[in-house]
């Protein structure tokens, strides 16, 4: 679950209540609506599989952009604080013998 505030638009991911869909509204209304990324795993591989049939198709993500969206990804991940390894912390539950 997130929300995403960026100047000409909003990203949120509230699976609870959007049917598992991450929603883009920018600001001037405009929307657009993605399916849940754990839905389909082979989409980007699709559409580069595509690109390579036909000539005429285009990635339209290219380099410069991947690297910004891998860019603001990491972003996000060093932004959370370490979580704890509870396996570490915990020992299994073994049952007890009457």
């Amino acid at each position: 679950m997130y929300t995403l505030e960026f100047e000409d638009a909003t990203i949120t991911y509230h699976p609870e209540e959007n049917q598992n869909k991450i929603i883009a509204k920018w600001h001037d209304g405009r929307e657009k609506i993605y399916i849940e990324p754990e839905d389909y795993h082979v989409a980007k591989l699709e559409v580069m599989y595509k690109a390579l049939q036909d000539p005429t198709k285009s990635i339209l993500c290219g380099p410069e952009a991947a690297k910004a969206h891998v860019n603001a990804i990491y972003g996000m991940h060093q932004s959370v604080k370490k979580f704890l390894n509870f396996q570490n912390i915990w020992s299994p539950i073994t049952k007890r013998k009457n």
